[in-house]
């Protein structure tokens, strides 16, 4: 088997060359990335979930719908047909699936799934278009695969979920945050740059996509979604038809990668070590987000802890949900893998962090108002973020800046608890958290010592 890592990249350079127009938003090292693209592509690796926001017609559903004919092997055509788009008037019939009408009027109970739910890689259009009440139709899909409609039911496991979502306009509403704490990342589909319009301007009939479409193969697709076939007979079926459209993307030298390839790039990335630097760097994010010395957690509903000092919790605001560490981490050891690193560095986990957090903050009052009016080149809660995951400045440092300051604090803790020797660990702990004063990282770790 070859290389699947190479084979991704491969897909990632092809669509940046071919079929989605970007420039590079995103330096690591002496690579170049667009963050939109890289980010897409880790959660198609992933079986992530990611919202992409953007002005309209910037290429925002398009980016993800490439990426599923070519990570799940379908026709573009079937990956827009099966595409939700969002309305004010979407309903679980609409979006899940129905009544089979004909077997109902006999008093025969059958549920008629919709072709979002058949086809595993989904994608969500302008999901801000949807009310708050209606959005939580999809909570348990986007976060577990699972999908229920009357007594009917289906697992398939997680799959890559985006959803797009347009800047607020009047038939936009807000995302309600259980559904912002189930999407792992955040991207912003950027203006591509007056040279690349140009280029782009030239595909007015979207002749670039035929590439990736293929008549045969989208109809008998179709057929088949609309035959209401039993759930596992129709996967075994639209298996056999994806792996046809598998020849057809080879004889036109398309690259793709098949379902046991993408199993690989999932096992491989889970075996990607933390260095200590990244461990140390993610647990501190992790602390400063939920541990506070006078309430004992941050909570929504708590005021500020004003004595404790500078840290996020005190100028974001959070719903501090596991989901949240567990994409930073598993998003740090994916792009460490894209990169072909052998360990996630501490660069790998800067990068990843403002991505894994902005949508799901809200800025309190005292940093919000130094970032309305600042220079920046990305929407204002991802500079904030950026900014205060950074260095930050002298009256305002960030995270990066706490962590040079206590990293061989906590490299002396973790040694301890490493080897086995927990009483001294804690007596590091309690002096570094000087009676709560301290680093939120000691202040918590000191209870598990106990």
């Amino acid at each position: 088997m070859a290389n699947i890592r190479d084979r991704v990249r491969e897909i990632s350079n092809f669509v940046e060359d071919k079929l989605y127009f970007c420039r590079p938003d995103m330096q690591l090292g002496s690579d170049a990335f667009n963050s939109a693209l890289l980010f897409s592509v880790l959660t198609e690796c992933l079986n992530g979930s990611q919202l992409i926001f953007g002005v309209y017609g910037r290429g925002k559903t398009s980016l993800a719908e490439y990426l599923h004919s070519l990570f799940y092997q379908v026709p573009l055509s079937l990956a827009r047909k099966v595409c939700i788009r969002g309305d004010g008037q979407l309903t679980a019939e609409k979006i899940k699936g129905r009544p089979h009408y004909g077997k109902l009027h006999q008093g025969i109970e059958d549920v008629v799934w919709q072709h979002f739910v058949l086809v595993p890689p989904k994608t969500f259009d302008e999901l801000n278009r949807v009310p708050e009440p209606s959005q939580n139709i999809v909570l348990n899909g986007l976060a577990r695969g699972e999908w229920e409609y009357l007594n009917g039911f289906i697992a398939q496991g997680r799959s890559p979920f985006f959803a797009t979502c347009n800047y607020p306009d009047r038939a936009n509403n807000p995302l309600c945050e259980g559904v912002l704490d189930r999407f792992d990342v955040a991207v912003e589909n950027k203006f591509a740059g007056v040279m690349n319009e140009w280029s782009l301007s030239d595909d007015y009939f979207d002749e670039k996509d035929v590439v990736l479409n293929d008549g045969a193969t989208y109809f008998e697709m179709v057929n088949l979604l609309n035959a209401n076939r039993p759930y596992d007979e129709f996967v075994s079926a639209f298996k056999d038809l994806r792996n046809r459209f598998c020849g057809v993307l080879e004889k036109r030298s398309v690259p793709f990668v098949r379902d046991d390839e993408l199993c690989v790039a999932r096992q491989e990335i889970c075996k990607i070590p933390f260095s200590n630097d990244a461990k140390t760097y993610l647990s501190l994010i992790i602390a400063e987000l939920n541990v506070s010395s006078k309430f004992g957690e941050r909570r929504r509903c708590d005021p500020d802890d004003d004595g404790a000092g500078l840290y996020l919790g005190n100028l974001v605001s959070l719903g501090n949900s596991s989901r949240t560490s567990k994409s930073l981490k598993k998003y740090a050891q994916a792009l460490a893998w894209f990169r072909g690193h052998k360990e996630v560095s501490f660069e790998d986990a800067e990068a990843v962090a403002p991505y894994a957090l902005w949508h799901k903050v809200e800025l309190k009052q005292r940093a919000a108002g130094r970032f309305v009016d600042a220079d920046r080149s990305d929407p204002e809660k991802l500079y904030a973020m950026k900014f205060l995951l950074g260095s930050g400045v002298n009256d305002l440092p960030g995270v990066k800046k706490r962590f040079i300051d206590v990293r061989d604090k906590v490299e002396n803790v973790f040694g301890f608890v490493e080897s086995g020797d927990c009483v001294r660990a804690k007596d590091l702990c309690e002096n570094y958290s000087n009676k709560g004063k301290g680093h939120p990282f000691f202040v918590d770790v000191a209870k598990d010592l106990a």
